[in-house]
């Protein structure tokens, strides 16, 4: 999803007017249609999987007929892309030779000896550590490793906001100072953000489990899989995204 977002803005000539605009609008509508995609996936297929489309598709087989449709749908949007290929900018089939965090990781190293310099080296130095964590987490489950993992996440992130909040300390603004200034904005709005968008995955679904999701009152009435409720998100997104960015 990253590749494809980027390959699609790199479509916009840079030489066109309202070129900011027009990279805006094509992300949000980029992002609507994933949530297109999600209305298909939670609104039909899942329910499908679990209780089949009786009496076209048996309950027995429901997993399989919807990863066929998955399937066949990855197929045709690859098909799609592959056909776009004449009209592409031939720009953005180019690779960028030049390295993009060599010269990051030189002026942090030469900013060592400043305050900030420390502080900001020990935040990206925790990034790999907590992977590591991450990992081996995933294969031994412990509340001492969760624990773990939170304190480096709080120091990690605190280090990172405190020591780029303001690049000042890093010398004269240029290429490697605008980027690291939204190291503390990408990285306060993705806690957020995913803070409320893993709910999705965890109380959603545990809402769903208390809940009587039958249509209807019989026993063998057909029951909404619990990712159903995974709706609202998608349909929030497809309805105020237009507004957004017609009034915003």
């Amino acid at each position: 999803k990253p590749n494809v977002s980027t390959f699609g803005a790199e479509q916009l000539d840079p030489s066109g007017p309202n070129l900011e605009q027009k990279k805006e609008t094509f992300f949000m509508y980029f992002y609507l249609m994933v949530n297109v995609g999600c209305v298909i996936a939670f609104g039909l297929l899942a329910n499908i999987c679990t209780s089949g489309l009786p009496p076209l598709i048996p309950k027995e087989d429901g997993f399989f007929f919807a990863y066929m449709i998955a399937g066949a749908l990855m197929a045709i949007a690859l098909a799609m892309f592959l056909g776009g290929t004449p009209f592409y900018r031939k720009e953005s089939f180019q690779t960028n030779s030049t390295s993009v965090l060599k010269p990051c990781v030189e002026r942090l190293w030469g900013c060592r000896s400043h305050l900030l310099g420390k502080v900001a080296i020990i935040g990206w130095a925790l990034m790999p550590v907590l992977i590591v964590v991450s990992v081996v987490q995933a294969f031994i489950p412990s509340d001492a490793l969760t624990m773990v993992s939170l304190l480096l996440d709080l120091i990690c992130i605190g280090c990172l906001c405190a020591a780029h909040r303001s690049n000042a300390w890093m010398g004269k603004a240029d290429a490697v100072t605008r980027c690291l200034d939204v190291v503390p904005v990408l990285l306060i709005g993705n806690v957020a953000f995913n803070v409320l968008y893993n709910a999705m995955s965890t109380t959603f679904y545990s809402q769903s489990c208390q809940m009587d999701t039958r249509l209807g009152s019989g026993s063998d009435a057909m029951q909404l899989n619990g990712a159903f409720f995974n709706l609202a998100d998608a349909i929030a997104i497809i309805a105020f995204t237009p507004l957004i960015t017609r009034f915003f």
